[in-house]
């Protein structure tokens, strides 16, 4: 007898999974949707600020700086977001 204990858990949001759902790490379908979101966003990311990157990167490591401080640089600016958030928007978490 199947009980809501034995039954497989999100294990983002904690709701019961579909038992047909589970090919991965048990996820709801809310919680699968937006983890496909966030991937698909930071594909779409890597590919928009690659470019970028590489040439802002050529013209400090030319000027003398080293890789790995440019890294903290990019680690840094990355890590405002959180603090600064511009768009208003990025703190924010849909439920399930």
């Amino acid at each position: 007898m199947l009980t809501a204990a034995s039954l497989p858990h999100c294990a983002v949001c904690g709701a019961i999974v579909p038992a047909s759902m589970l090919t991965g790490p048990a996820a709801c379908p809310a919680c699968a949707v937006r983890s496909m979101a966030e991937a698909a966003a930071a594909d779409h990311l890597t590919a928009l600020l690659t470019p970028i990157i590489q040439q802002w990167a050529a013209h400090w490591v030319e000027a003398g700086l080293s890789s790995s401080t440019l890294a903290s640089l990019l680690e840094l600016e990355g890590n405002q977001w959180a603090f600064t958030d511009p768009l208003g928007s990025l703190n924010t978490q849909p439920p399930c």
